[in-house]
């Protein structure tokens, strides 16, 4: 399993291994404008989940006052349920200056693999009709404060 010990702060180098992860995980993948762009912005942040010299997964993430909202996380198919996702989640949960509290994400309802780890992860769900305005799709908002024992896997 790989661990959170991997986990660091985004950097530029990393952008080619973020596009092309981002790439295989999403119908709609950003390009390298929209990334920097939103990395760019005050309050978002962005962990890679580094291994092997390669970067095996990523997360960007927004923050508040309330907690952070997951606004991308994706892991090289390679590399998937080996822990990635997991420890960048945890990351996130870790963040300092008493930021640490709940976690928001808002999937697709077709996107079933991200729902269900999000829920082996302790999140509870609520739909939100119609929660995407590109397609008009249906949205699942998960909400948890995440313990660490609960994701140990995923």
């Amino acid at each position: 399993m790989l661990t959170d010990r991997c986990v660091r702060d985004v950097r530029r180098g990393d952008l080619g291994d973020i596009l092309a992860i981002d790439a295989a995980a999403f119908a709609t993948p950003l390009n390298e404008n929209e990334l920097l762009d939103l990395l760019r912005q005050r309050r978002v942040g962005g962990y890679a989940h580094e291994c092997y010299g390669r970067v095996l997964g990523y997360a960007i993430y927004e923050h508040g006052r309330a907690g952070a909202h997951l606004l991308r996380l994706a892991v090289d198919p390679k590399f998937r349920r080996q822990g990635v996702g997991t420890a960048l989640v945890q990351k996130i949960l870790s963040l300092p200056d008493g930021r640490r509290a709940d976690i928001t994400a808002t999937v697709r309802e077709s996107s079933l693999e991200a729902a269900l780890f999000l829920r082996a992860c302790g999140f509870t769900a609520r739909l939100k009709r119609g929660g995407f305005s590109d397609t008009h799709e249906d949205a699942y908002v998960f909400t948890s404060r995440i313990q660490e024992e609960v994701c140990v896997g995923r």
